[in-house]
């Protein structure tokens, strides 16, 4: 296990005459590649990794030339006459292109990669088959369609999530490097056992960690991976949605049979065997109001509505629905977001991150979300499965006792002992003792057997190796009990700590609380914590379109979810959202002997003031973001290319016989007819050719229709504003939302310079953007 300041994780594997690199994260592709060549030394691992050479022919790029020229509209005749850039020759693959005429090409075309390559950033000359290499990873539209694929120094690389790691079962890859921890020992195992498929080779890999959490987190999971100690598998008992579902198929079965019939033969099943009677009628009888079965004097009796709701939900998966998420500044998409993401964060106003930049949400219409950029660092990470994974209780308690050993051996060669039992380079080993180091200097070690509380100003840091679920549970459990008491509580949690922000720091409350609670009053405010989030409304969506209460195809956002959980609050849906957070999230019975070890003095609890260093990495720690970088001007002159690029059509209301389609910036400040050189020129869609129809029947008298005469107001309009404002009308009518009214009010305002007149024009797209969905 590695301890380095970069952030990769990959899949490398030898393909005949080249290594190919599957990487998440890595922003310096240059640095991952140099202190992988230093840092790994292991067997099997390629030792001729290079950074490529400075090489004077470039292959393979012919493809990637003909569509920027193409994409560009570069004429030919210009490429030709000013460079020696022939496009039979150089947009052929087969052929090479040289340094010295790419970097003329470039200044035409602009393209980073092409810059990179001819800076020597990138090579391509190390990869053998590189059309084949280029073709199946799509380097070549990787500035178009963003697959974040490079080929660096013989390498190729691309950007991956956690899904790599099922399904993949190439017997040519010979080692995994994984970005920071894998958070179970399971999810190790089944990562580094992509590699070495054959009867003759060994699965190798690393974990590069990041910070020092993760330096002791990886030690341990590797330990336990390699010693085959997995995490245990936390299975759904009681599902009462899926019983639901069984009950009505069973009628199918049987279309008239007793309760205690089918009340029997769901006990046999293992996952119900403590299913009580009152709970399984509690379902029959939900089932019954929906109608999706009938009770009749002990009886249970199938319908036909039941027959549509059996198999409309065979599956337990939730169905899902993705956003598109548009940048309504340049009006380009910037990607997708789950419907767990939007359900859970998806108001207007809130800020995420996505791509590296932080984006504010504006407005949620339909299956599109409008954002533009926002600068700001302190914001929601779309976030998927692999991301999200538990850490196990064992694996946390572990991380305790790692920390006891380091501190027991300070003195007396402790990184040999740490070496001995853990698999871990020296620098690993170095920064775990730096730390222990620091906090036996500055008091208190947090262990397996010793909880540490801390206060700093309005933070108390809680140091608790209880893993995910466990600090889930008791943060859960301390903030609901101290919210009673204090008012509203912020909490923060991970695998060893909880992180609570409060109003008022009263120590002896919070002792109070911990020692002096009941553990069997835990689910009491466990409940009430979560019956009031919108995780809980999140999930029971889910269940209550499994149970048949709401359709499957029904939109979170038109859903009015707090009267719906208050109508079925207590019912068997709101028992299943319950479990299944409590399953999935939380572990009530780990807290609870928790609480009882605290309780019974058979755990160390320690108070003090001030933050230690394991504490203040709880404080401190942020999600590593980006902001937008865009700031005003910026976002401005995309806002101004993306309006100067917009296509209208102009009309001639003076003469009717001229009508043109232009882009807004080829336009020129004065806009008059080109036929009979008058100012009444009005606008409208690009597509609107009738238009020009309507604007002859006026001039020859003749009568328009309701809908004809509207629009040839709609016309008129604008070429009031056309007649006095030029170009800038038509760049404010062009703009989405903004008509002529709403112009005129724009051109009221005072405006210092051409920014302060766009910045109105975005505003007024904003509002537009934020309110059109209520309208009619």
């Amino acid at each position: 296990m590695l301890s380095l300041g970069f952030k990769p994780k990959v899949y490398v594997y030898k393909n005949k005459n080249y290594y190919e690199v599957y990487l998440t994260y890595v922003d310096d592709k240059i640095k991952f590649l140099e202190n992988i060549k230093n840092s790994i030394k292991v067997s099997n691992f390629p030792s001729n990794v290079t950074l490529g050479i400075k090489q004077q022919t470039f292959y393979g790029l012919g493809s990637y030339l003909r569509l920027l020229r193409r994409s560009l509209k570069i004429p030919t005749r210009l490429l030709e006459r000013n460079t020696s850039y022939n496009t039979s020759r150089h947009e052929n693959s087969k052929r090479g292109i040289s340094i010295g005429l790419l970097r003329k090409v470039n200044r035409y075309f602009k393209s980073q990669l092409l810059e990179e390559l001819v800076s020597h950033k990138f090579s391509l000359s190390r990869v053998k088959q590189t059309k084949k290499v280029i073709a199946h990873y799509n380097v070549v539209n990787f500035e178009t369609k963003d697959t974040n694929t490079y080929v660096v120094g013989g390498i190729v690389t691309h950007n991956c999530t956690s899904s790599l790691e099922l399904g993949i079962d190439i017997g040519s890859i010979n080692y995994v490097i994984q970005y920071q921890s894998p958070r179970q020992p399971s999810k190790l195992i089944q990562r580094v056992g992509r590699s070495g498929h054959s009867l003759k080779k060994k699965s190798q890999g690393v974990i590069i960690a990041t910070d020092i959490d993760d330096v002791f987190e990886s030690a341990v999971i590797a330990k336990q991976g390699l010693e085959g100690k997995l995490e245990p598998i936390v299975a759904h008992e009681k599902a009462l949605d899926v019983l639901a579902n069984q009950i009505v198929g069973m009628t199918r079965d049987k279309w008239d049979s007793t309760q205690e019939e089918i009340y029997k033969l769901v006990k046999h099943a293992y996952p119900y065997r403590d299913l009580t009677k009152k709970e399984f009628l509690d379902v029959c009888q939900q089932l019954n109001v929906n109608r999706y079965l009938f009770l009749d004097s002990g009886r249970i009796k199938g319908s036909r509505k039941g027959l549509l709701f059996y198999f409309t939900n065979l599956s337990t998966i939730p169905d899902t629905k993705n956003y598109l998420v548009i940048n309504m500044v340049s009006d380009k998409r910037v990607g997708t977001l789950d419907e767990e993401f939007v359900a859970l964060h998806g108001s207007t106003g809130v800020t995420f991150v996505m791509k590296g930049e932080t984006w504010r949400v504006i407005s949620v219409d339909g299956r599109k979300i409008y954002v533009e950029p926002s600068g700001e660092v302190d914001a929601a990470i779309p976030g998927w499965e692999g991301d999200l994974m538990p850490v196990p209780y064992q694996v946390a308690q572990e991380v305790g006792h790692l920390r006891k050993i380091i501190a027991n051996s300070l003195g007396n060669n402790p990184k040999k002992k740490v070496q001995e039992e853990y698999s871990i380079d020296d620098n690993s080993a170095k920064k775990m003792i730096d730390i222990i180091q620091k906090q036996k200097k500055d008091g208190f070690i947090p262990t397996n057997h010793t909880v540490l509380v801390e206060s700093q100003a309005d933070n108390v840091v809680i140091h608790t190796c209880l893993g995910t679920k466990g600090n889930e549970t008791l943060g859960r459990f301390l903030s609901a009990a101290l919210a009673e008491k204090i008012g509203s509580v912020n909490l923060r949690t991970d695998p060893y700590r909880i992180i609570l922000q409060l109003q008022i720091v009263n120590q002896k409350m919070l002792e109070d609380i911990i020692l002096k609670t009941k553990p069997d009053d835990l689910e009491f405010y466990l409940e009430k914590n979560l019956s009031e989030s919108r995780l809980f409304q999140w999930r029971f969506i889910h269940v209550a379109k499994k149970f048949g209460i709401i359709r499957r195809d029904a939109e979170y956002g038109r859903i009015r979810m707090s009267k719906i959980i208050d109508l079925y609050s207590g019912t068997p849906v709101w028992k299943e959202t319950l479990r299944e957070i409590k399953t999935d999230k939380l572990d009530v019975d780990l807290v609870k002997k928790f609480l009882k070890k605290l309780q019974e003095k058979r755990l160390s609890l320690i108070f003090r003031k001030g933050l230690s260093p394991l504490g203040e990495l709880g404080i401190k720690e942020r999600p590593e973001l980006i902001g937008s970088g865009k700031p005003d001007l910026q976002i401005l002159d995309i806002f101004g290319k993306r309006l100067n690029q917009k296509r209208v059509r102009l009309v001639c209301l003076n003469c009717g016989d001229w009508s043109q389609v232009y882009t807004v910036g080829e336009l020129s400040d004065e806009i008059r007819c080109p036929k009979c050189h008058a100012k009444l020129i009005g606008m409208c869609g690009r597509t609107q050719v009738e238009v020009q129809e309507y604007v002859k029947k006026k001039l020859q008298n003749k009568p328009l229709g309701p809908e004809e005469q509207k629009r040839y107001e709609r016309l008129r309009d604008t070429s009031d504003l056309i007649i006095v404002y030029g170009k800038k009308a038509v760049k404010a009518i062009a703009t989405r939302g903004v008509g002529a009214k709403t112009a005129k009010r724009i051109f009221r305002g005072m405006y210092l310079d051409e920014k302060d007149f766009l910045k109105a024009l975005l505003d007024a797209e904003r509002v537009y953007i934020k309110n059109k969905k209520y309208w009619g």
